[in-house]
C-alpha cells in the first residue's frame, strides 16, 4: 500500500494539465517607418503577448519614410533609446 500512494500521486501530477505559468512583462520599442506604423505592429505584437497571458509595455516612433540613418540622426529616437527601460528595441529601415 505504502508504494501504491506515491504511484498514485506521481500519475495524477503527471497527467494534471499545468496551469501554473508566470506572466512575463517586456518592454520594447519599435523604431521604424510607416511600414511599422500603419500596420500598427506594437500594437500587434502586444495583443499577441496579451492572449498569451503576458504583457508588453511598448513605445513607437515611425516617421513616414524614415531609414535605419534617418533615425540614427533625429534626436527624438536617440531620446527615446536613451530614455532606457528597454529590453528590445525593434529596428526596421
Amino acid at each position: 500500500m505504502r508504494q501504491f500512494i506515491p504511484c498514485l500521486f506521481l500519475t495524477v501530477l503527471l497527467t494534471a494539465p499545468i496551469t501554473l505559468r508566470s506572466q512575463i512583462t517586456r518592454s520594447v520599442l519599435f523604431l521604424g517607418n510607416s511600414y511599422t506604423g500603419v500596420n500598427n505592429l506594437p500594437q500587434l505584437v502586444h495583443d499577441v503577448a496579451l492572449s498569451a497571458g503576458d504583457t508588453l509595455l511598448f513605445d513607437s516612433y515611425t516617421p513616414g519614410g524614415y531609414q535605419l540613418v534617418s533615425h540614427n540622426n533625429d534626436s527624438t529616437s536617440i531620446y527615446k533609446i536613451m530614455a532606457g527601460g528597454w529590453q528590445y528595441v525593434v529596428l526596421q529601415g
